[in-house]
């Protein structure tokens, strides 16, 4: 027998791929699916695929597809075994294997991943209540989850429905298609904002808080909403634009509020200047000075079209254009809390270098950045080839990924990058640069994760 094939695809609920005898390439093969040493089936290799004969394959109909009688934990998907009948040589996994290859890596972080997302549709229209449909994942053992709605009303929340948002791309969570949620949410008139926050017990019996969303009791900030080109730039393409705008920038400072709360213990009311470095056109900016009327806001983004919405929007903030690289137009030690949404997302490890030091430079003492970023969890629902993932694996930071969303914008087309981190490697590279006080996966939406840093004293000698 001379059997060829490969396993091209398995995720927790299925494994796929190819087999066929080059000696007897008219016989049909049959193949055992094993987890370990345990069989959990026999199936032939006979359905058909057209891309097999280009790839010179004797023969088109030699796939095979074979659906677990259970969901097969993410973690357990390496021990997945395809052997051909009278061969005891498994086959191969295929380079593009993407979900096997990071299987064996990233686990168990998916078992402490705490996500929610909300559907921004419904907040396109004004209403006393509406339905909050999205996603939930708690960390195992927990239980109990409800939504609070300004510290004091509580929202009936129906959980483990179908999904129909963002954690479908979450394969790796053996519940991932039925992690949708909805409540109904009443509408506190006699609030300039509700906040909607998750209460649940972990998996030891404490209540844990959660932001979910923050939103205003009505339509008054609309005229805030800039014009869709310059929005797609920032946040990409939606046909829902108070949602993505308003109640984006909103949930991010309550994302921002939570974080002091959680990690150093007091709210943003305490510092005094506060920058939104890469402000695109001022989606976190106008809600960070609706909610801090007495700090002194600054707004910086390399895009100067969208820094001009910014200003027109938000006349009590200071806006600056950024060059590419350092040094910012602001003097040591100038600015108390930096929040930068999605800049290192886009930055080469060289850029982001200088950057850091750039921001620690202009933080006073006691200052704290608030950085999001894209850390394993959120990293595994994107499209990175299987080299791609192999480079961030072995080197903690995947930067080789062109991004041309601001091709036209910027003068140097090949800046603005599409990159991802490490838990590990922020801890020891950017640990070497601030206290690393915080980081709080999938935070930012399920899109992004948040890292909470701050800038270290002086040392005494």
């Amino acid at each position: 027998m001379q059997i060829k094939g490969y396993m091209d695809s398995i995720d927790i609920k299925h494994v796929s791929g190819w087999a066929i005898d080059f000696e007897h390439p008219d016989e049909i093969l049959y193949v055992k699916v094993m987890l370990g040493e345990q069989l959990l089936g026999i199936i032939p290799a006979n359905l058909y695929r057209d891309d097999l004969l280009k790839a010179g394959i004797p023969r088109a109909n030699c796939m095979f597809l074979f659906r677990f009688p259970r969901q097969v934990p993410a973690s357990q998907l390496l021990q997945v075994k395809v052997i051909p009948a009278d061969s005891g040589c498994p086959l191969a996994g295929s380079l593009t294997d993407f979900q096997s290859y990071c299987a064996g890596r990233f686990f168990p972080y998916y078992r402490v991943f705490e996500y929610t997302w909300w559907d921004i549709e419904c907040f396109e229209e004004e209403a006393d209540s509406f339905l909050l449909t999205g996603d939930i994942n708690l960390p195992d053992g927990s239980s109990e989850p409800r939504f609070v709605i300004n510290g004091y009303d509580e929202a009936y929340l129906e959980v483990g429905i179908p999904t129909r948002g963002r954690a479908r791309s979450f394969w790796y969570v053996d519940r991932h298609d039925t992690l949708g949620y909805r409540a109904t949410i009443p509408v506190d008139k006699t609030s300039q904002f509700n906040d909607v926050s998750l209460y649940y017990r972990d998996a030891v019996g404490r209540v844990t808080e959660r932001p979910v969303v923050r939103f205003p009791s009505d339509k008054r900030f609309q005229s805030l909403i800039p014009p869709s080109e310059e929005l797609t730039r920032i946040i990409g393409p939606t046909t829902f634009p108070y949602g993505s705008f308003i109640v984006g920038g909103a949930t991010a400072v309550m994302m921002i509020q939570f974080l002091l709360k959680k990690y150093l213990g007091h709210s943003a009311a305490r510092y005094k200047t506060v920058l939104d470095w890469g402000c695109g056109c001022g989606r976190a900016t106008w809600a960070l000075a609706e909610m801090l009327p007495h700090a002194d806001i600054i707004g910086m983004d390399i895009d100067e079209q969208n820094l001009n919405h910014a200003r027109s929007i938000i006349p009590r903030a200071t806006f600056q254009v950024s060059g590419l690289y350092p040094p910012l137009f602001l003097k040591s030690g100038a600015v108390d809390l930096v929040y930068s949404e999605s800049v290192f997302t886009h930055l080469s490890e060289t850029a982001q270098n200088l950057w850091l030091a750039e921001l620690d430079r202009i933080l006073a003492p006691g200052g704290v950045a608030i950085i999001t970023l894209q850390l394993e969890v959120t990293t595994l629902s994107l499209s990175f080839d299987i080299e791609s993932i192999r480079t961030y694996v072995a080197s903690g930071i995947e930067d080789h990924v062109r991004d041309s969303a601001l091709t036209g914008i910027i003068a140097d087309e090949n800046y603005y990058r599409a990159t991802v981190h490490t838990t590990e490697y922020v801890k020891k590279h950017w640990g070497e640069v601030f206290d690393i006080v915080g980081i709080a996966p999938g935070l930012s939406g399920g899109h992004q994760d948040a890292v909470v840093c701050m800038k270290r004293s002086p040392k005494q000698f």
